[in-house]
C-alpha cells in the first residue's frame, strides 16, 4: 500500500504541518523530501498512511499551511504527483 508525502520548503513549515496532522490523532513521519522532488534545494516531507491521505489534506489546508506538493510514495520507492 501506497502512502502519501506532503512536501513543504522548509523544516519549519514540515513540522508545523506534521504537528496539526498529530493533534488530529494521525500518524505521520518528518523526514527529508527525495530529492527527484526537491527543485529547490532542501525541502521536507511529512507522510502519512493512504488511509489519511484526504484527511491530512484538508486539515493542512484548513489551517493555511504552505504545501509545496503532494505525492504517493510507493513501497518500491516510486514516487509520482498526485492530487488531494
Amino acid at each position: 500500500m501506497f502512502s502519501y508525502l506532503f512536501t513543504f520548503r522548509s523544516q519549519t513549515a514540515a513540522q508545523s504541518g506534521r504537528r496539526i496532522l498529530y493533534e488530529a490523532g494521525l500518524w505521520t513521519q518528518l523526514r527529508r523530501a527525495p530529492q527527484e522532488v526537491s527543485s529547490l534545494g532542501c525541502a521536507w516531507a511529512v507522510r502519512v498512511p493512504a488511509a489519511d491521505g484526504l484527511r491530512a489534506a484538508a486539515l493542512l489546508r484548513a489551517a493555511l499551511r504552505p504545501i509545496s506538493g503532494v505525492y504517493r510514495l510507493h513501497p518500491n520507492g516510486y514516487l509520482e504527483e498526485a492530487a488531494l
